[in-house]
């Protein structure tokens, strides 16, 4: 609460009166005369307002400092006069503290304007970044799709000129195994003959066979080496057209002994019998055709397969025609 210092009373004139009771509203510069004529004899010390958030501080001040003013004299000039100090230490209040809060809040937004200047400086750095990020890596996408469109046509290619090759290789290796033929169910012996085998074979089924007709006669690798049946025999004989006789000759044959068709005991084997089969040489991949195109006869009811000069051929019934299976897809077909 401020203090207050009393000075010596000052005789009123009838003339000061007068003056002090005239509307202060009349001039500004005779009423600012006025109170500093007043003024000059009565001396406020105050204290530095305290800045706190207990509300109705300053509102206590002002009444404190109002009765201070007016406990001193009555009369209504004096009343008069006090009013019009108050009023004026209310306004110089409010403008100190108008500008201090002025200058305190500029400081502040000041300080968070640079703050947030910072911050959306590095903020358009790192979009800047991203953005010359991104465009390196459109560009590199953009390539990156030019050669993978290249790499796939050039696989395509690839591809084509890989099953074209393998037609191919196929058609070699069976045009290589045109004389040939393949005994499957002979069974294996340490002191085998199989030229003595061959021959046998040819007065079994009629056909005359001599030994300058074989080129050579050998057993090959199992493909299924978990099987327990015995190796194939291969014979190469001189010319194709030997190996169609026998193989005509072995069809014939079957025919005519349907209760006793060709076996092991006929080519002179004891034990039990086994049935011996006669074919043409095929390739790896001609005898997975024609595995394939038997397994889905059976699935499908198709009545005939056959093979003729390396060829796989399929019949639904009688009346229908051959249909050459010229690949495993094409199997799938059928």
């Amino acid at each position: 609460m401020p203090r207050v210092q009393r000075s010596p009373p000052v005789a009123v004139t009838k003339q000061n009166a007068q003056q002090v009771s005239e509307p202060i509203s009349t001039t500004t510069a005779h009423s600012v005369s006025n109170i500093k004529d007043v003024t000059s004899n009565v001396s406020v010390r105050s204290k530095r307002p305290r800045l706190n958030d207990s509300p109705g501080a300053d509102g206590k001040c002002e009444e404190t400092l109002e009765e201070s003013l007016t406990s001193q004299d009555a009369s209504p000039e004096s009343h008069i006069l006090n009013k019009a100090i108050i009023s004026e230490l209310r306004k110089e209040i409010e403008s100190v503290l108008t500008l201090h809060l002025q200058a305190s809040l500029k400081a502040y937004f000041e300080n968070e304007f640079i703050q947030l200047k910072k911050t959306l400086q590095g903020l358009e750095e790192s979009v800047e970044f991203i953005g010359k990020e991104y465009d390196v890596m459109k560009i590199e996408l953009n390539q990156n799709k030019e050669v993978l469109s290249q790499l796939k046509k050039e696989n395509d290619e690839l591809k084509t000129c890989v099953s074209d090759l393998s037609v191919r290789l196929n058609i070699v290796e069976q045009h290589s195994r045109q004389d040939n033929i393949e005994l499957n169910g002979i069974p294996e012996n340490q002191a085998e003959n199989l030229l003595n085998t061959v021959l046998q074979l040819g007065k079994i089924i009629s056909c005359n066979i001599n030994a300058e007709d074989v080129s050579s006669v050998t057993r090959v690798k199992k493909m299924d080496v978990q099987s327990s049946r015995p190796r194939s025999v291969i014979v190469k004989l001189k010319n194709a057209r030997k190996r169609d006789e026998i193989l005509a000759s072995v069809t014939k044959f079957n025919r005519a002994h349907v209760s006793d068709k060709l076996n092991s005991s006929h080519l002179g084997y004891g034990g039990a019998k086994q049935p011996v089969f006669v074919s043409e040489h095929l390739s790896p991949l001609n005898k997975a055709i024609h595995a394939q195109a038997r397994k889905l006869a059976r699935e499908k009811g198709y009545k005939y397969v056959w093979v003729r000069d390396g060829r796989i051929l399929v019949r639904k019934d009688d009346g229908a025609r051959p249909m050459h299976i010229k690949s495993l897809q094409a199997a799938t077909l059928m």
